[in-house]
């Protein structure tokens, strides 16, 4: 699936009032990535290699459906075909969110994202690859329910160590890309970028990787 359509970058504030017309708040984006800024604090080295991004993902996702649901009847959530949708049909847009690699946030950057991705996502990219190319036909249903005309956001975002800070963007995929038999998002139509969020004042230990062996002593009582 490929899209060779010229992409459109907004950044900072015009990021901010670009997604004000799909009813999103880049409000709402900042206080769930900074929720996962903090959950991640709370693994520790003698949790599993993969804690660090599994917490932030989930407060990631629980701190956007906060966001948008609260004072709302258009926002609500669901889980489809292993796949986390918060979704909004009045304004017909669902939103995935997923870390991305260290092109997250970067207007010259083609970000992907980080973890391999399956069928399900593979057919949200391309409904919306259908939507804004009519020529292709890519089957529209996940699940049981067909949702026609739905736009397929990302929230994609990247703790970046080395500059102590997260950089995170909503984004609209359109393709993917295939390496060493590992499907990846790669290609989207519309990037929605924020400014950075840094690591002062988050608390967050700074570390360049989660997978080193943790060492600890055990002291035993007398």
């Amino acid at each position: 699936m490929s899209n060779q359509a010229p992409r459109t970058v907004f950044f900072g504030d015009d990021a901010v009032a670009s997604v004000i017309k799909y009813g999103i708040k880049e409000t709402a984006l900042q206080a769930a990535v900074e929720d996962g800024l903090l959950e991640i604090r709370q693994s520790t080295d003698l949790d599993a290699k993969t804690d660090p991004g599994s917490r932030a993902w989930g407060a990631v996702i629980r701190g956007l459906r906060r966001e948008l649901l609260t004072g709302s009847d258009e926002w609500n959530f669901s889980f489809v075909s292993g796949l986390n949708l918060t979704h909004n049909k009045a304004n017909g847009l669902n939103i995935l969110v997923m870390s991305g690699d260290k092109c997250t946030g970067l207007i010259d950057g083609n970000p992907k994202s980080k973890n391999p991705k399956g069928a399900a996502t593979e057919v949200l990219v391309g409904e919306n690859y259908e939507l804004f190319n009519a020529e292709k036909v890519v089957t529209p249903i996940v699940g049981s329910e067909p949702v026609d005309s739905m736009i397929n956001f990302v929230l994609l975002y990247f703790f970046d160590y080395g500059n102590k800070e997260v950089r995170y963007e909503l984004s609209i995929p359109d393709g993917m890309s295939q390496s060493a038999g590992k499907t990846r998002i790669a290609s989207w139509k519309e990037r929605y970028i924020f400014q950075a969020i840094p690591f002062v004042n988050k608390v967050l230990p700074v570390k360049e990787e989660f997978n080193d062996t943790p060492e600890f002593t055990v002291i035993r009582k007398e």
